[in-house]
């Protein structure tokens, strides 16, 4: 049976479904808990927990390998990708990761991994096999969703500060192009054919349709959430509007005070249609804020 991933968006016992299973199918889903530090498992057709595992600290994205047999788990604070042994149920191996890992996503092959790390304005590219890190992409402030082509041939990386949305070359593994999107773009989603990137700012409360080959925005798709909450999230991307109103949910955001802890300086990538990064450099403090508490994967 092939191996099939679904998104969530999870807060409490709300929880956003972006396409759907055959009924009679069974899976088991597993769950990030970002504060609790573990991943629970669960029964998909009783949402029984089967079982809750301790892992790193913060873990963020998720995401199953091609094989089915390893779940790898951002672990965050702990700037570390961890490797699950589903069948164990228990932690195997670590991947370099670079700082801050927040979401990440799979070549179509398997490999290599690129991981969006959030605190260096990175992505990182990580070959699963050897365990070594092929490259280092510098793109915009606080990057978080990563969506790879269906032919592997791009990367798309949201930076929730700069607003942009980066395509970058996996061949070269150069940033080839900047589309300027809503207010803190949050994922990013190729439909099946390769020919559209669904990208969702949780600001703005908007899904940004980009045409993959003139990289310019086609349709711009409002939340219908928006007249109660300015703060919508969303953990996946659909292909269709009117699967994409489900993918969109209200959830409330408190503003912390600022860290004193300001980024290392990185050249920031210009807008729309100028390819490669800008040449200006500034350094800048991070925004504390609260997140979801959880992302899920699940696998048959």
């Amino acid at each position: 049976m092939a191996l099939k991933a679904l998104g969530y968006a999870i807060l409490g016992a709300a929880f956003c479904l972006c396409g759907a299973a055959r009924p009679a199918a069974a899976y088991t889903v597993y769950v990030s808990n970002e504060k609790g530090n573990s991943i629970t498992v669960l029964d998909s057709n009783s949402f029984e927990v089967l079982k809750t595992i301790p892992v790193g600290q913060r873990p963020r994205g998720i995401i199953l390998t091609k094989d089915g047999k390893h779940l790898l788990i951002c672990a965050s604070d702990d700037n570390t990708i961890q490797v699950l042994d589903v069948d164990t149920r228990e932690i195997v191996g670590d991947l370099p990761s670079g700082p801050d890992p927040e979401l990440l996503n799979l070549h179509p092959s398997g490999s290599p991994v690129y991981v969006a790390n959030e605190d260096d304005n990175l992505l990182t590219v990580i070959d699963l096999n050897t365990k070594d890190v092929l490259a280092e992409v510098i793109v915009g402030v606080e990057p978080e969703g990563v969506g790879v082509s269906p032919d592997g041939k791009t990367v798309v990386v949201t930076s929730e500060t700069t607003n942009m949305a980066h395509f970058i070359d996996t061949e070269t593994l150069e940033l080839t192009d900047n589309v300027l999107v809503g207010s803190r773009p949050r994922f990013a989603e190729f439909t099946a054919d390769g020919s559209k990137v669904w990208v969702t700012s949780e600001v703005a409360g908007v899904v940004s349709v980009i045409d993959a080959k003139t990289r310019k925005i086609i349709k711009t798709i409002a939340s219908p959430f928006r007249a109660f909450s300015r703060n919508i999230s969303s953990r996946s991307a659909c292909a269709s509007p009117r699967t994409a109103q489900r993918c969109l949910w209200p959830w409330g955001r408190r503003i912390g005070s600022p860290s004193s802890t300001a980024r290392r300086s990185r050249s920031r990538p210009t807008s729309s249609s100028a390819t490669g990064s800008g040449s200006s450099r500034s350094r800048r403090t991070r925004n504390c804020c609260s997140r979801p508490t959880a992302t899920a994967t699940m696998s048959p």
